[in-house]
């Protein structure tokens, strides 16, 4: 299970100079690390965005970890703010997950993508494995009723060994007015013939929640993908709004460098459309989207772009915007391409959009001519022109410096705004090379 942390691991600095150069840019930001995650019996390696609740409390899951000593399955865990101003935050594993593979319901394990609350306080998220099949699970962790208890966990669908609802849930979930969720698998469903995938090219879902509290949920597959002519494969996550489900995959469209998607219910049936096919000089495999209120589109991709000199295919921040005419195409604009360099490459993660239309994300690496070199990655702000069609304009709030400074390193997670504070995980770095919770102020 650790294969694929330490293979991530590998990659980190290289350059004994550049490692130096970047704490010193990183001493002189208003970042700060709110904890480093050490593992068992707490979580390793934080993946998701994280969520807070009104009091302030942070929440989230890691896909490794956990006080289970036979399995690193991984946790959800709670970050409490410091009761004084400068203290330490309180980490509480809420859930550790498990794998008996000797009974039939057995737990599920790796959780990835962030979690989402429901009006009650119950927390839903993902895992990519476990369930009876070990194709992966999603479940609802309930508060106690009262403080200091113990939250309850229960599987609220496991997904089929078979495949035909999809394999390996792979993002987060959302929910619409109805209550209903939605998340998507990175494989399965039995559409296409996917090289890259098992059991098919992925799908997206909807859960109904039960009539009756002790009910089971509903599943449906609203959408299988199967790389016909123009179609995604592998998608990420998805966004809702008035409807309509809007997502990206990582593969497949016209140039195989994934797509941009959007499923509308019609007389009651799913339909899907592509509404952007990405290229290598456009953008290559987009991470999840964001939405502003005027129903433009606002992603990342990890590579692609022509960012300059430095490096030719280091991603890049774009907009997609609606037609003005039912039938036209939707219109791709690149705000920004990394160039690999101080402005760092590899974007892992989405967006977050504040009220002044600012956006705000993280890149994983550097590269240099193509080639990484070190790979704390930072932390970027771009703000919109004064003038419509001018350029948007980059700055850089905080290069990690990684475990050689206690830092961070190597952000995955999409951010989020909390009293004006941006709030983020980091997949490794920290006092144990572990990943790290941070604060960043912009």
């Amino acid at each position: 299970m650790h294969t694929n942390r330490f293979a991530l691991s590998s990659r980190i600095a290289v350059l004994y100079l550049l490692i130096v150069t970047f704490a010193g840019i990183a001493s002189a930001s208003s970042e700060k690390v709110l904890h480093s995650f050490l593992g068992s019996p707490g979580g390793l390696s934080p993946g998701g965005g994280l969520v807070a609740d009104k009091a302030g409390n942070l929440y989230s899951v890691t896909p490794y970890g956990g006080p289970d000593p036979a399995c690193s399955c991984g946790t959800v865990f709670e970050l409490s703010p410091p009761a004084t101003p400068g203290g330490a935050w309180t980490e509480t594993i809420l859930y550790g997950f498990h794998a008996d593979y000797h009974v039939v319901n057995i737990d599920g394990n790796e959780p990835v993508g962030g979690l989402v609350f429901d009006q009650l306080g119950n927390l839903y998220g993902a895992t990519t494995r476990g369930g009876p099949g070990d194709r992966g699970v999603i479940f609802e962790l309930t508060p106690p009723a009262a403080p200091g208890g113990t939250w309850t966990e229960k599987a609220i669908f496991s997904f089929r060994q078979d495949g035909t609802q999809g394999v390996f849930p792979n993002g987060n979930l959302v929910f619409d007015d109805a209550g209903n969720l939605y998340g998507t698998t990175g494989s399965g469903g039995g559409g296409g013939n996917c090289s890259y995938s098992y059991l098919g090219c992925g799908t997206v879902f909807q859960l109904k929640p039960p009539a009756t509290p002790d009910g089971d949920w509903t599943e449906n597959t609203l959408y299988a993908f199967a790389v016909q002519v123009g179609d995604g494969a592998n998608p990420v996550s998805v966004i809702y709004r008035r409807g309509v489900l809007y997502g990206t995959t990582s593969f497949g469209g016209a140039h195989s460098r994934g797509t941009a998607y959007q499923l509308a219910s019609e007389n009651g049936v799913w339909v899907a459309a592509t509404i952007y096919s990405f290229s290598p000089n456009r953008g290559s495999y987009a991470n999840a989207l964001i939405l502003d209120d005027a129903g433009n589109l606002f992603g990342t991709t990890i590579a692609g772009g022509l960012g300059g000199p430095n490096c030719r295919a280091c991603g890049t921040v774009f907009e997609l915007s609606p037609p003005a005419a039912a039938g036209k195409p939707w219109r791709e604009t690149i705000l920004h391409a990394f160039d690999g360099e101080w402005d760092g490459a590899t974007p892992l993660a989405g967006l977050l959009r504040d009220d002044a239309g600012n956006l705000y994300g993280t890149t994983a690496s550097r590269k240099i001519h193509d080639k990484e070199v070190a790979s704390t990655g930072l932390v970027f702000e771009l703000s919109p022109p004064q003038v419509p069609g001018a350029a948007w304009t980059e700055k850089i709030l905080h290069n990690f410096g990684g475990s050689a400074t206690g830092d961070g390193a190597q952000p995955g997670s999409e951010l989020i705004l909390v009293n004006d504070e941006l709030y983020g995980t980091a997949y490794l770095g920290g006092s144990a090379d572990g990943g790290t919770a941070y604060r960043v102020v912009p």
